[in-house]
C-alpha cells in the first residue's frame, strides 16, 4: 500500500492477496431424504484478490476563502474471489463477502457552531440467503444516506443523528431485514 498526505489532501491505495486453506464454514444442503441441513467442513481453498482506495479532502484548506465546506471523502473497497456458489449448496460465511463498496462523506458548518454532517455507503454483497421457505435468495446491492447534525461550544457538544435517512429496505447479512430510518440524539459532555 502507499499513502500521500499534505494539508489539502489525503490519499491512500492499498491492495492485497489472502490464500485460504481448509477454512471451517458451515454448509447447508439437501440430504438423501430431501431435508435442508446444515453440517460445518473445511471448506476447500479460496483466493482472494483485493483493493482500497480513499482520498480525503480538506475543503477549507483548499478553498480558504469559504467557510460552508469542511471535509469530503472517498472511499472504495473491491475484493474479488475465485470460489463461487455451487448448486444444491448454500455457505454461511466463506462464499458471501463484500465484493464493492464506496462510501463518501460531506462535513460542513451551516451556522456558527452548527455543523452537518452526511455519510453515504454503497454495498455490492456476493453470496445468498435462504428465506424462512429455504428458498434461496442472491444479495441485492444497497445505498444508505446517513446524517448528524451537531452543536459543539466550550465543553461540550448536542447532537441529533439519523440513520437510513430515505429508509433503504435491505438485507446485510442472511435473512434479517435492516432497521428503516431510525434518529438518535444526545449531548456529549468533556469533564
Amino acid at each position: 500500500g502507499v499513502k500521500h498526505q499534505t494539508p489539502v489532501l489525503t490519499a491512500s491505495a492499498k491492495v492485497y492477496f489472502n490464500h485460504l486453506r481448509n477454512q471451517i464454514d458451515w454448509i447447508g444442503s439437501t440430504d438423501a431424504t430431501g431435508n435442508f441441513v446444515w453440517k460445518s467442513v473445511n471448506f476447500g481453498t479460496i483466493n482472494d484478490f483485493g483493493a482500497e482506495m480513499a482520498l480525503d479532502f480538506n475543503l477549507l484548506q483548499l478553498i480558504p476563502s469559504q467557510r460552508f465546506f469542511k471535509k469530503f471523502g472517498v472511499a472504495y473497497s473491491y475484493i474479488n474471489q475465485d470460489k463461487t456458489e455451487q448448486a444444491g449448496i448454500v455457505s454461511k460465511y466463506a462464499l458471501e463477502y463484500l465484493k464493492n463498496k464506496v462510501v463518501s462523506n460531506l462535513q460542513m458548518n451551516l451556522w456558527r457552531n452548527l455543523d452537518l454532517g452526511l455519510n453515504y455507503r454503497f454495498q455490492h454483497r456476493m453470496g445468498s440467503y435462504l428465506d424462512v421457505n429455504n428458498q434461496r435468495h442472491k444479495y441485492r446491492s444497497y445505498g444508505v444516506m446517513d446524517a448528524r447534525l451537531s452543536w459543539t461550544d466550550k465543553g461540550w457538544t448536542a447532537y441529533l443523528e439519523a440513520n437510513n435517512l430515505f429508509g433503504t429496505h435491505y438485507l446485510d447479512y442472511g435473512n434479517v431485514p435492516q432497521p428503516g430510518t431510525w434518529v438518535i440524539g444526545g449531548i456529549r459532555i468533556n469533564l
